[in-house]
């Protein structure tokens, strides 16, 4: 199956939506299965989370379908954009569908799925400063697209202190730069606190989406724990691939691509420590880890000879399905 991203040719990304219903396809059938339960999210998903509630339950499963594939032809466009791929362009997004939609409770219509898009956004105009000297406008819009993005889900304002660390790996630290990063990240809260004074809902809102979202080690307690522990595992087993596959990815590969990529590996490991001071942690919080791992597998598996790379593929496939497909298995 994977040979069919094996192309240069952006139209091919309508491949993506194949790809979904494949991976997502219990999800359209029983769709109950996988519905948000985390009642902690940020001020601009509760109407979205709200309208979405509306809908029947196969409508949240496609408009989650539809979010997620456009998230793919942006990272196709950002790879091939900054010469990250030159070839076989569809991997990197194929393998961040199958990361995203490896667990049942990473498949509802979620806040951190909207905050993906944005985040995506950030990236993209983080590691478009590399060797940059005119980039006053890339640098204040990674801290923008990052401020828009906590909005949806108040742990993403960590990538904040991310790209400040990814900057200086990036180009020569200078607080000018800092700060207008810092700068990008104010506006959007300026403008939203300006708006929640003027109709005197300031300290309401400030609570729900700060008072009400911070906390320390704040776990919901699993009613399964046979799928918190193959949860886990699973996503264990990714993330160990990605970070021993270190080497291999950035062996005889020039500079620029060593910069840019290193960037994914501070998204990898540092949004997880940050993700330990909000409220209601659960298993769809893992959600936050599937842009840096999905990425960074899917560079892996491009490196990789065809057969072995077809091999992984089909096995990772043949696991994650079977995991959905659990709750008509054990019956």
């Amino acid at each position: 199956m994977l040979s069919l991203f094996r192309t240069n040719q952006l139209i091919g990304g309508a491949l993506y939506l194949f790809y979904l219903l494949f991976l997502r396809g219990l999800s359209l059938i029983v769709p109950e299965r996988f519905a948000w339960e985390t009642s902690a999210m940020g001020f601009l998903s509760k109407p979205i989370m709200a309208w979405m509630e509306t809908q029947p339950l196969w409508g949240q499963e496609l408009w989650a379908t539809a979010l997620l594939f456009v998230q793919a032809m942006m990272i196709t466009i950002i790879f091939r954009k900054h010469r990250l791929v030159s070839d076989d362009i569809l991997i990197p997004g194929a393998l961040y569908l199958l990361v995203a939609n490896c667990l049942p409770s990473l498949h509802a219509f979620s806040p951190m799925l909207l905050a993906n898009t944005f985040l995506l956004l950030a990236f993209d105009q983080l590691i478009t400063t590399y060797r940059n000297q005119q980039c006053a406008d890339n640098l204040f819009n990674v801290g923008l697209w990052i401020g828009v993005a906590s909005f949806f889900h108040l742990s993403y304002i960590s990538f904040l202190f991310i790209s400040l660390l990814g900057l200086g790996s990036l180009r020569l630290f200078r607080f000018r730069e800092v700060m207008m990063i810092i700068s990008g990240a104010l506006v959007p809260y300026f403008l939203a606190g300006t708006y929640w004074f003027w109709n005197d809902h300031f300290a309401s809102i400030f609570q729900q989406h700060f008072t009400d979202n911070l906390g320390f080690l704040s776990f919901l307690k699993a009613t399964d724990n046979l799928e918190v522990y193959v949860s886990i595992g699973v996503f264990t087993f990714l993330v160990a691939s990605v970070i021993f596959g270190y080497g291999a990815l950035m062996r005889r590969q020039n500079i620029p691509f060593q910069k840019r990529v290193g960037m994914l590996y501070y998204l990898l490991l540092l949004s997880p420590l940050f993700l330990l001071f909000h409220v209601n942690i659960d298993l769809s919080h893992l959600f936050i880890l599937s842009l840096p791992v999905g990425l960074l597998l899917g560079l892996l598996v491009k490196n990789m000879n065809k057969t072995s790379a077809e091999i992984f593929h089909l096995l990772l496939l043949t696991v994650v399905i079977l995991w959905q497909l659990k709750p008509l298995l054990l019956r």
